[in-house]
């Protein structure tokens, strides 16, 4: 009966050597590519997001730019109307009203009328500005 040699500690080496050799090999072919791809990926992805990132800058620096303008122009126009002498405007005809009053309380018109065509006009302005600015707004949108 023959007695099985033990390995002698070269033979272990040469073990725990190929051992070792296939695992790197694995490494190499297996995990480490898609490692690579998922840098590559990662890098992309974070590229796409730096992108939208100063997309949204942009957009907010050209609407706060556009807001910006629209209430300067705003200003000026309100400063136009400001400053327009509405003491020449005068009030409608009153043909056909009557011209008898039950009220005894005095009501200055033309005054009231004079505050109601500055009212009038200021609105406007805003209305305009408005439609101006959500015009402009839409139009960088696209």
């Amino acid at each position: 009966m023959d007695i099985p040699e033990i390995p002698t500690p070269n033979l272990w080496f040469k073990i725990v050597l190929i051992a070792l050799g296939q695992i790197f090999l694995i490494f190499l072919l297996g995990w480490y590519p898609e490692h690579l791809r998922f840098v590559d990926y990662k890098e992309k992805e974070d590229a796409v997001v730096a992108q939208k990132l100063q997309q949204a800058k942009d957009k907010e620096i050209l609407d706060k730019h556009i807001g910006n303008e629209v209430i300067n122009e705003k200003k000026s126009d309100i400063n136009a109307i400001n400053s327009y002498d509405f003491s020449q405007l005068r009030p409608p005809s009153t043909y056909g009203l009557s011209q008898t009053r039950t009220n005894t309380t005095t009501v200055d018109w033309q005054t009231a009328y004079r505050i109601l065509a500055k009212q009038c006009a200021t609105t406007t302005v805003d209305y305009d500005r408005l439609v101006e600015y959500l015009e402009k707004k839409q139009n960088d949108q696209k």
